[in-house]
């Protein structure tokens, strides 16, 4: 179920990458990386809280262009995501999505999130 919005969502960490500096870019690998080099149960809390607001940024900022996208999509007569007719069952989608991080982090605190920056339409 979402497949296509999923797709969005992939093209969106490309396109946010592809929108950051080459500062940002470095500092994102570089984050990131020195998180994944080490199993999750062996990060520190302080690299633990990195790697967290590394992903809950990189994948708000992902879902945010996705469900842009889709928006504009569907303003123009093509519905990618016709499975998905509220927003409840757009977030339990996306929350599905986004279990794959848990338990490093909670899928609910990164719907909370999109929540909170008014990503889904009224």
């Amino acid at each position: 179920k979402g497949f296509f919005l999923k797709l969005l969502h992939e093209f969106g960490h490309a396109h946010v990458f592809e929108k950051m500096s080459q500062e940002e870019k470095q500092d994102f690998v570089i984050r990131g990386g020195e998180s994944l080099s080490k199993k999750l149960k062996d990060l520190s809390p302080k690299e633990l809280q990195i790697y967290r607001d590394v992903v809950i940024q990189n994948e708000r900022d992902a879902w945010a262009w996705a469900l842009k996208e889709m928006r504009r999509l569907r303003r123009g007569g093509v519905d990618v995501a016709p499975e998905f007719k509220t927003n409840n069952e757009l977030l339990a989608g996306i929350h599905g999505a986004i279990t794959t991080y848990e338990p490093a982090l909670n899928a609910q605190e990164l719907v909370d999130a999109m929540i909170a920056a008014k990503y889904l339409e009224d």
